[in-house]
């Protein structure tokens, strides 16, 4: 897939913060160009994804881990360089020590239905909006009073992982949704499926 190790995808002014709900925030991250182009070439490999939903939360996933664990180790350096910055200012005691392998996620109308309320385990979530020709699937934060639905393309949205930001996916109802999720951890990873700073330096 050479659109994965391509440079020109990060976007300008990536890492400046917007504050859109309470402690959730949106920054550019990916050029909408770039997405497209990410999606087609996804698209073409529906074999990538797996189907991931015992508990209610997921739909079909495609671990970078599997694919290219450079372009995973590139996701993780554009948040440390571009983005932690931003995060730092705004959660001053954040110390992230290792991610989960990034992943992207495909939602379609024969996925997962009536997505359970939750919260993530992780220190600090991410989430990448890769597309919009798809009606329904917001991400949204009762707590808030947040979802997505006008967040562009290519933006990403940060927020604190716990039992202060609860939140689902409400079902896709036509097309098919693509997002990438990172979770950001106070721990060193070290399975194969995570990826410590260390290693980003």
């Amino acid at each position: 897939m050479n659109m994965l190790h391509s440079k020109d995808y990060i976007a300008n002014k990536c890492g400046i913060f917007t504050e859109v709900a309470n402690d959730i925030y949106s920054t550019p991250f990916w050029t909408p160009e770039y997405c497209a182009a990410l999606i087609k070439e996804l698209d073409s490999r529906p074999e990538l994804f797996y189907a991931h939903n015992p508990d209610g939360y997921s739909a079909s996933e495609l671990n970078l881990y599997n694919l290219s664990r450079i372009f995973s180790i590139d996701i993780c350096k554009q948040i440390m360089d571009k983005c932690l910055p931003s995060l730092l200012y705004v959660f001053p005691l954040l110390n992230i020590l290792g991610f989960t392998s990034p992943y992207f996620v495909r939602y379609g109308p024969n996925d997962v239905k009536n997505m359970k309320l939750h919260h993530d385990v992780s220190l600090v979530s991410m989430l990448v909006k890769l597309n919009d020709d798809f009606t329904g699937g917001d991400l949204v934060f009762p707590r808030q009073d947040y979802n997505n639905k006008d967040l562009p393309v290519g933006h990403a949205l940060f927020w604190p992982g716990q039992v202060t930001h609860p939140h689902q996916v409400l079902d896709v109802t036509s097309g098919t949704k693509f997002s990438l999720t990172v979770w950001a951890w106070p721990v060193p990873w070290t399975s194969e499926y995570g990826i410590a700073v260390e290693e980003l330096k």
